[in-house]
């Protein structure tokens, strides 16, 4: 008997937690980056020889995104992504840090320097790379900006 009640209360719990997403397979993706990223910047906090300000950064434009993206609807769901995948990729990079296996420490570093990849192409600034060559343009009011070269080559 209890192992039908685990089987029952399993189900409920997944179908629950199926409700619980937005239909926007782009708003999953990327409401799970800004949890990934929040934990990878907590994780730099924790070790003080880790650079964070590209983390920082990167956060920052893909909060702007979710916001852009977030309705009262979907709110609910869009926080519940964000925490499941904070905690996701929190888990990963203690196993990576912490755990007494080489093997496992390997593989959690590759899996979450593979889902920060993933969250890089959706803002074009990449983890690892070093800062890019900025180049300043001039608009009609003569005022200098400083343009990502990405982003010049995408608008051409």
């Amino acid at each position: 008997m209890s192992s039908l009640r685990t089987l029952v209360c399993g189900l409920v719990f997944a179908l629950t937690a199926q409700q619980a997403q937005a239909e926007d397979p782009f708003l999953n993706t990327v409401a799970g980056c800004v949890g990934r990223l929040s934990a990878q910047m907590e994780h730099h906090w924790l070790f003080h020889d880790k650079p964070t300000a590209q983390i920082e950064t990167q956060r920052a434009h893909m909060l702007d995104i979710l916001e852009a993206l977030t309705t009262h609807q979907n709110a609910r769901s869009v926080l519940s992504t964000r925490i499941a995948a904070k905690l996701a990729h929190a888990s990963l990079l203690t196993r990576a840090a912490f755990s007494h296996d080489p093997k496992s420490m390997a593989w959690a570093r590759a899996q979450s320097d593979r889902q920060l990849a993933l969250c890089s192409t959706i803002t074009l600034a990449a983890l690892s790379a070093p800062q890019e060559k900025q180049m300043t343009v001039s608009d009609a009011s003569t005022e200098q900006k400083t343009v990502n070269q990405r982003a010049v080559q995408v608008k051409q």
